[in-house]
């Protein structure tokens, strides 16, 4: 993966000869088709006032939107951006499936369309991901923090202070304290893997920072058959084999863990800051836990770990651009991501802004701790499943559920890793 510093990022849009207005320049007759996997009805009527907008300033110009569900998405998508009809503007993760969409050809490079100033509004770190070999291919969207929440009334009751589980040990310490206190620790889901894998990776990022992680993905030192990785599973281990999670929590959906915790019945979860969102849908009273009892810890250092706080796992959602697209297409992307519409939206709760001068509408504490968080961060690691390709992705999942059931080892965790590592590079 091929990452850009801040200043390669400023270059690329120092270069621009031809940058595209947002709105209010007439643009050629074009339909721009943009496929999403949104659900919300409330952000989707925002995109669609933005669109209508966008329109309006732009006679000839329609803006055709089309959602899909995730799953499909993911799996359609190599097929779709084949297609006569495949979207100009496409939801997209980051990770290792741009580098797949950039090597075969797929994505249109809008470096000469959006420039400097346009750029810096938005977090390097979050273009960092859109960015390949001096080609910029899309635009971030929406950041999350990847950690822990944690329920502060049942902290109270256990006598666990939020500094006490800032370290790893410190973390293990307090999950004893619940199970004295008889407070169920963690909320888990197993059967959807992803859960699991947020603090094996979050560990692996402690551990060995980013040198580490560049290191693996070039499959340098071992790939990920490397002593960082498998200490990272043995640390994991140590938790599991406290049993922290709920009865059957193998056989439970990452959502009903989160109702759980919703619900008051666990003290931490592991998860991201875009919880709050859903607090109240995950809860079987559509309430969810109050403001007053929830925090956000963000994930606990490691003693003696190469990780620093300013590099940390962090879910990103983007938009990228499909080969040949009209420019009107990053015309259109460029005025979705302003500090207009995205203010909008994180004045509703919904997201997590990528243009930095929409953190100020953000309400919520949890939600801006996330937005100021990502935005000061020197290295962002998006989740496994993300960072990987298809097979390594699919990989990670299984690893980290292995290792929580006692399935599979430390070192075999990390020797599987690096294979479907491996595979996934032979393989682009």
């Amino acid at each position: 993966m091929t990452l850009l510093d801040r200043r390669q990022v400023l270059a690329i849009g120092a270069a621009a000869m031809t940058g595209m207005p947002a709105r209010g320049n007439a643009q050629a007759p074009a339909t721009v088709r943009m496929l999403h996997i949104e659900t919300n009805k409330a952000v989707l009527a925002i995109w669609e006032r933005s669109a209508k907008a966008f329109e309006g300033a732009n006679p000839g110009v329609k803006i055709e939107m089309r959602g899909m569900e995730t799953g499909a998405f993911k799996a359609r998508l190599p097929t779709i951006l084949q297609s006569d009809t495949r979207p100009h503007l496409f939801y997209s993760w980051g990770g290792a499936l741009v580098d797949q969409q950039a090597r075969a050809g797929l994505l249109e490079d809008i470096s000469g369309q959006v420039d400097a100033g346009y750029l810096a509004k938005l977090m390097p770190v979050a273009l960092d991901q859109f960015t390949r070999g001096g080609k910029l291919f899309g635009l971030p969207y929406n950041t999350a923090e990847i950690g822990i929440l944690i329920n502060k009334e049942l902290f109270g009751k256990a006598g666990v202070a939020v500094q006490d589980v800032q370290t790893w040990p410190g973390l293990l310490r307090a999950v004893r304290a619940f199970k004295q206190a008889g407070i169920q620790p963690m909320a888990g889901g197993g059967q959807d893997k992803w859960q699991m894998m947020l603090v094996y990776g979050h560990l692996c990022l402690r551990l060995g920072g980013r040198a580490a992680i560049m290191d693996a993905m070039a499959g340098r030192n071992g790939g990920f058959d490397n002593p960082v990785f498998v200490r990272a599973g043995e640390l994991y281990k140590e938790l599991t084999d406290m049993n922290p999670y709920q009865d059957g929590f193998m056989a439970m959906k990452a959502q009903s863990a989160a109702g759980l915790f919703a619900d008051g019945k666990a003290a931490m979860l592991p998860h991201g800051t875009w919880f709050v969102r859903q607090n109240a849908s995950y809860a079987t009273d559509k309430k969810g836990l109050p403001d007053d009892k929830l925090n956000f810890i963000g994930f606990p250092t490691v003693p003696g770990g190469a990780g620093t706080l300013r590099e940390t796992q962090v879910n990103l959602n983007g938009w990228l651009v499909s080969k040949g697209s009209p420019q009107a297409a990053t015309a259109f992307l460029k005025h979705l991501m302003d500090a207009e519409t995205q203010g909008e939206l994180a004045a509703g709760g919904f997201i997590a802004p990528a243009n930095l001068a929409a953190r100020d509408k953000l309400t919520h504490p949890i939600m801006r701790r996330a937005a100021d968080t990502v935005a000061s961060l020197d290295f962002m690691q998006v989740a496994y499943d993300n960072l990987l390709g298809p097979n390594g992705g699919k990989v990670a999942d299984d690893v980290a559920v292995g290792i929580a059931s006692g399935r599979m080892t430390p070192k075999e965790a990390a020797a599987a890793l690096e294979r479907a590592r491996a595979q996934d590079a032979q393989a682009s």
